[in-house]
């Protein structure tokens, strides 16, 4: 396991190189007795520094990417603002596309430009400090030591959050494993369609932009979108038919001993069952189907429950296994609010909550109509990946150009947000999982 601390340092001037390696480089403390002389403790973070070096922005990128492609990472970037050809900015930039969590430490002896007005050129402010030249060897090596600590402290609190997330998902998914994979999926469609909407420079969301930790938010949100599920009784959960298993059964049985007792005759034993079946199916119920199932009630072949499952007429719940169904998402809030999110994440609950909202307020559990654009990209991904998935026991998968169809029906009647839509077909983010579907 590398446990080295990587550490970045950009500038065009060599003698500044020389002074980062000379400040960051490892002192060989031989001893204990020389560690505590010298007042370093006996783990001391500077003693894992890897200081490298680069001469240019470009030089920083590539050599980014170079790590990135070894599945190393850094933890403290110092960056020149001042640099021929690319300067300090346009790097910083770069840099995090591959490394989005770096510390990143604005250096600069431009006092003509506020310190802010550069940070606030990226996403998350957060992530940077200011550093005027010239600096000295205290500053560089306090700064090293702080932002390293606080990388090491973010990731490890990161992986605590993902293990909470993962271990949650397979408790859901373990419920109902025809369902396995569907949040993932979720997560992927809408952290993609978050990507893209990053780009769109026109429109509504002209200026949507998420950082890091907002991607994060949406993927955590997206994950855990349906925990609530585990709060409802497993024979509804995966209710593939109108009756539950062994009700059919029942009813054969009981079909068969009228006939033999002389109370149906054979035709209508056939007929009549023969509806049953089709009644049974999550079809929309026929109305002919309908009449008949009013006279074998009537006459006492089926109870009163097994009629009224019977009669449901699309699909496989009753009005109150579907609001079960749908408390789900009030369960899902519920548990999120008890997990103690880092400032960052904060808004998984709310967002979570909201995916099955509609922006004509048709929408459960609160009927709301101002819904997070979040939660508005995880209901495109959640509608068609539900869809499209072809190991749900009670529907068959739609093609794709259908399940797009019943979205746009839905964008159409105000249901689902229009531009979003737009940029979930036009970007081709459905594509990421249609491997999976093959």
């Amino acid at each position: 396991m590398d446990t080295n601390i990587y550490i970045l340092a950009v500038d065009d001037e060599t003698h500044i190189l020389t002074a980062y390696k000379d400040i960051l480089s490892p002192k060989k403390v031989r001893s204990s007795r020389m560690r505590r002389a010298a007042g370093k403790p006996k783990n001391d973070l500077r003693d894992r520094y890897q200081v490298e070096l680069a001469d240019s922005g470009e030089k920083a990128v590539e050599l980014v990417q170079n790590f990135f492609a070894e599945g190393k990472k850094f933890a403290v970037g110092f960056f020149d603002m001042r640099m021929p050809g690319m300067d300090g900015v346009d790097t910083i930039r770069e840099v995090l596309k591959y490394m989005p969590d770096l510390q990143c430490v604005v250096v600069t002896a431009d006092t003509d430009r506020n310190p802010n007005e550069i940070i606030s050129l990226f996403h998350d402010p957060s992530q940077f400090v200011y550093l005027n030249k010239p600096f000295n060897s205290p500053e560089i090596s306090q700064l090293a030591l702080s932002l390293s600590s606080l990388w090491i402290e973010r990731r490890r609190t990161e992986k605590m959050l993902d293990s909470i997330v993962q271990a949650s998902v397979q408790a859901i998914e373990s419920r109902d494993p025809t369902t396995s994979g569907h949040s993932e999926r979720v997560a992927r469609l809408t952290v993609a369609l978050a990507k893209q909407m990053d780009k769109v420079e026109i429109g509504p969301y002209a200026e949507l932009h998420f950082n890091r930790h907002e991607l994060e938010t949406i993927r955590y949100a997206s994950l855990l979108h349906d925990f609530g599920k585990i709060g409802v009784r497993e024979h509804v959960l995966v209710k593939a038919k109108k009756l539950y298993p062994g009700t059919l059964e029942k009813i054969q049985l009981k079909f068969s001993l009228e006939e033999a007792l002389g109370h149906i005759s054979s035709g209508e034993r056939q007929k009549w069952w023969t509806e049953i079946e089709e009644a049974n199916q999550p079809s929309i119920l026929p109305s002919g189907i309908q009449f008949d199932l009013d006279e074998i009630y009537k006459i006492g072949l089926i109870s009163e429950e097994e009629y009224k499952f019977l009669t449901i007429p699309r699909g496989t719940l009753t009005n109150e296994e579907r609001r079960e169904i749908e408390n789900h998402v009030n369960v899902t809030y519920q548990f999120l609010k008890t997990i103690a999110w880092t400032k960052d994440f904060q808004r998984v609950p709310e967002i979570a909550k909201s995916h099955h909202e509609k922006l004509d307020g048709s929408g459960y559990p609160d009927g709301i109509t101002e819904i997070p654009v979040e939660s508005r990209m995880m209901t495109i991904s959640d509608i068609f990946d539900a869809l499209t998935a072809s190991d749900r026991p009670y529907k068959k998968a739609v093609p794709i150009e259908r399940a797009l169809d019943i979205i746009k029906y839905e964008v159409d009647n105000g249901k689902c947000d229009a531009e979003l839509f737009r940029v979930f077909v036009e970007a081709d983010v459905y594509k990421i999982v249609l491997p999976e579907r093959n």
